[in-house]
């Protein structure tokens, strides 16, 4: 991704010089965009899910209620971490993506609210004291998602974003 990334800024950056006379013909302009062959990562199986779940309950309540956010709501690790208290009302949460600031809606199942409810109320948001930036906030949740997955010898966990995709 990182490579498409910078071809795409070489490409804008000639096409800018030609348009600017600084060059004649961009040197860049017939290259096609890179090959992906690298592994692709898969989400979890239904299996590994059950393994993480179980694993983050024998940790603690706020990384089984973690980990039951980012599988049932689909929400970034950034978004999940940052989710508000006042953002779920009864069986609805409601929030805005951080990157993108599209309205989000989702009707999480019981289990869900139950385990986010039942964490001690230590301020405006269930996993993040508001003090860092949101970038930030994300990292602790990650780390202890690696470390659910490693107690739950969930092989090759992949990124935790994928966390929240299971195969079916």
């Amino acid at each position: 991704m990182r490579v498409a990334r910078g071809l795409a800024r070489i490409k804008a950056f000639f096409s800018f010089a030609v348009g600017e006379g600084w060059v004649a013909k961009s040197p860049v302009g017939r290259l096609g965009p890179p090959k992906g062959n690298g592994p692709t990562t898969m989400p979890l199986s239904a299996t590994e899910m059950r393994m993480m779940v179980m694993a983050a309950k024998s940790a603690s309540p706020r990384d089984l209620a973690f980990m039951l956010l980012m599988r049932y709501s689909g929400l970034t690790i950034q978004d999940a971490a940052t989710v508000g208290r006042d953002k779920l009302a009864g069986t609805l949460l409601t929030l805005r993506w951080g990157k993108s600031g599209e309205l989000v809606q989702v009707n999480p199942p019981d289990p869900v609210v139950a385990a986010s409810e039942g964490l001690p109320a230590e301020g405006r948001h269930y996993f993040w004291t508001g003090k860092s930036a949101p970038v930030t906030a994300a990292k602790h949740p990650r780390r202890r998602l690696l470390a659910v997955a490693a107690n739950a010898k969930v092989e090759n966990f992949p990124q935790p974003p994928l966390a929240r995709h299971v195969r079916r």
